[in-house]
């Protein structure tokens, strides 16, 4: 009786593990498994952020068989859709949601913003023309300001907005910069240089702002607008501003900035424009080039100067100072503690940086330094912050001269790049406080990068040791 006790025992937990095994084996191998739709819709959301937007569409209209009555189905396929240029598509998707749920505010704002930005206002409406050639985007590089307002109550509400700034378009790509991100509109939420692929007249990238929030969005160049559509994914964990700006696409009014067919009863209009920023059209080096020519004025704590009333001491203690930061192997050194710079080294900054290499040296005066015998003693000084500029306009006065607006940081830990575009200084994760952040006089300079003042200079043309360079004519504080 115990032998076939045990034996009944032995086959029963044997059939246990096999039926436990053929179960494991059928869960894992999907047969008989209905997906349920919020992994469907899950897995869509997931792919839609990772750009993967065919299989998006798989997930999302799998999400639409097995729950048809859910309206996400039907808007993230039409965005999936949308993502693919197959505007068609995604008309389709959405008047099919509209046949089930005809009540449905999402998909109707949606339907909205496809119209809005194909052009799908109705099946009567033509196909939309090819893209135009590439020389022709020329006339979008400029900088957007989105209309914005806010519902004054108990409670006020601001709308989303953007300032899109593009920078450049070249075949396939395009180089642009949104700031005021979020319904605060605040200015400390830069993107910095995004660099996307411009597929026809849409690009769609990834974007990441100043205090480390990040999303994703989509651009597209319209005949007589510039549209863009911000969408956030990740919150930074200091986040001042709210965010919530959802599927907004914001359209910003264009005008073509080639008008040289516009005139009036005096003439063209293009006349009496301002002079054009030349910064879109400089490659990053020479941005790079212009910040760190500037940059020498501000170093030293240069906020005036004027070609035709200059002093000796303006010329003398720029090229100590200047030196004294840059080139030390350039000093020898006295007993009595006093740097000592030769005349002839003088010479040379006033005449690299302000063309002028005539110096009276017997006329200078200082406190501190002197001059004496061909040379010139200097007492340094530690402990300041680092100085360096940031231009931020650069404009061909058409006489010879240029005019550049530049904008000075300060910090005890200046980024490695500071000669770069501020762009790259966030990239490589330094903090920078602009002229407009509210607690930018509270900046602490042994942290971050923090705006002090702005200045507006002319300069000219300058063949220096064989080079192109500029020298400077005048010089100005305008902004602190």
């Amino acid at each position: 009786m115990r032998k076939r006790g045990n034996a009944a025992i032995v086959t029963a937990v044997v059939l246990i593990i096999v039926s436990v095994i053929a179960a494991i084996f059928f869960l894992r191998s999907g047969l008989g498994r209905v997906q349920p739709a919020a992994e469907a819709l899950n897995l869509g959301e997931k792919y839609l952020l990772e750009m993967d937007y065919e299989q998006a569409l798989v997930q999302f209209l799998t999400a639409i068989e097995i729950e048809p009555m859910n309206p996400r189905g039907y808007t993230g396929a039409a965005e999936a859709y949308m993502r693919l240029g197959d505007a068609a598509n995604a008309e389709a998707i959405l008047a099919r949601g509209l046949a089930v749920l005809p009540s449905n505010i999402e998909i109707q704002e949606k339907l909205a913003e496809l119209s809005a930005v194909f052009g799908t206002e109705s099946e009567a409406e033509p196909e939309e023309a090819a893209p135009p050639p590439v020389q022709s985007f020329e006339r979008y590089i400029g900088t957007y300001t989105t209309n914005r307002h806010e519902e004054r109550g108990e409670n006020p509400e601001f709308s989303a907005g953007y300032d899109l700034e593009i920078f450049s378009i070249s075949d396939g790509e395009i180089v642009f910069g949104v700031s005021y991100i979020g319904r605060s509109w605040s200015p400390i939420y830069e993107t910095g240089e995004i660099i996307a692929t411009l597929t026809g007249n849409t690009a769609d990238f990834q974007w990441a702002d100043s205090w480390g929030n990040e999303g994703y969005g989509m651009l597209r160049l319209a005949e007589d607008s510039v549209g863009v559509r911000m969408i956030q994914t990740v919150s930074a964990e200091v986040n001042r501003a709210s965010f919530d700006t959802g599927a907004e696409i914001m359209l910003t009014p264009f005008e073509a900035a080639d008008n040289a067919e516009a005139t009036d009863a005096e003439g063209s209009a293009a006349a009496d424009s301002p002079p054009v920023n030349m910064l879109a059209d400089m490659s990053k080096a020479e941005r790079t080039a212009l910040h760190t020519f500037f940059s020498n004025f501000s170093e030293v704590g240069l906020r005036e100067f004027n070609a035709g009333s200059y002093s000796v001491n303006e010329l003398a203690d720029f090229a100590l100072w200047h030196h004294y930061r840059n080139n030390w192997s350039r000093f020898s050194y006295g007993e009595d503690g006093f740097m000592i710079l030769s005349s002839g080294d003088v010479e040379q900054a006033a005449n690299r940086y302000f063309g002028i290499s005539d110096i009276n040296h017997a006329a200078y005066t200082n406190d501190w330094n002197y001059y004496r015998n061909g040379a010139y003693y200097l007492m340094g000084a530690d402990g300041e912050p680092l100085s360096w500029s940031q231009v931020t306009s650069f404009a061909d006065n058409g006489d010879g001269t240029f005019t550049a607006r530049y904008d000075v940081y300060q910090s005890h830990a200046a980024p490695d790049n500071l000669y770069e575009d501020i762009a790259d200084w966030r990239l490589g994760g330094t903090v920078v406080i602009t002229k407009d952040d509210p607690n930018r006089l509270h900046g602490n300079v042994w942290e971050a990068s923090v705006y002090a003042y702005s200045c507006t200079a002319v300069v000219a043309l300058h063949e220096y040791d064989g080079r192109q360079s500029y020298k400077l004519l005048s010089l100005a504080v305008d902004g602190l």
